[in-house]
């Protein structure tokens, strides 16, 4: 299975949960993941990220393992067009205004890419899924949902493959950030 990353997972991640200065091993174990593919960050995804304060760490540690992080994969635009229109109800694509695209943000492409094989790729986000929220305002698991992909968030996948920091033994992953 491959785990497709959203933006905010890594984030919130770091600034609210596993601060990678006080929790080393979680950002350890990640980084080791990535590096084996099991998780990956689409382009779009990792320029969200990218675009963080200069002077933070999990920018920085993005930055660092680049190669390492993103998907080596370019978006299919006919898969992002269905997102648009399946997951998120748009009739005419068209009528998709800024603010609509504000709204989105990158969500459709990070759909898309789960798209390409629902049976072997699953989307880990920290949204909840709110079915009253249509359009635009949809989130990620409810259009993940309409469209057949798994999705769940970083605790659940922490479970899944029986992650625990004392268990942890550390395949020496550099941590360094400038």
């Amino acid at each position: 299975m491959l785990y497709l990353f959203d933006a905010d997972t890594l984030i919130s991640s770091h600034q609210r949960y596993y601060p990678i200065k006080r929790f080393p091993q979680v950002w350890s174990w990640l980084v080791y993941h990535f590096e084996k593919t099991d998780f990956q960050i689409p382009i779009e995804i990792y320029e969200e990220i990218k675009a963080g304060n200069k002077k933070d760490k999990l920018r920085n540690l993005a930055e660092n393992n680049k190669d390492t992080f993103v998907l080596n994969e370019i978006a299919n635009m006919e898969l992002v067009n269905h997102v648009l229109k399946k997951g998120y109800g748009l009739r005419n694509l068209e009528d998709c205004t800024d603010e609509d695209t504000a709204k989105f943000r990158r969500d459709p492409f990070l759909v898309s890419y789960a798209l390409n094989d629902v049976n072997s790729r699953c989307i880990v986000t920290f949204e909840v899924s709110k079915t009253s929220r249509q359009g635009a305002n949809s989130h990620i698991p409810d259009v993940c949902s309409e469209l057949g992909i798994g999705c769940l968030n970083l605790f659940e996948l922490i479970k899944e493959f029986d992650f625990c920091t004392t268990d942890w033994n550390d395949p020496q992953v550099d941590l360094t950030v400038s």
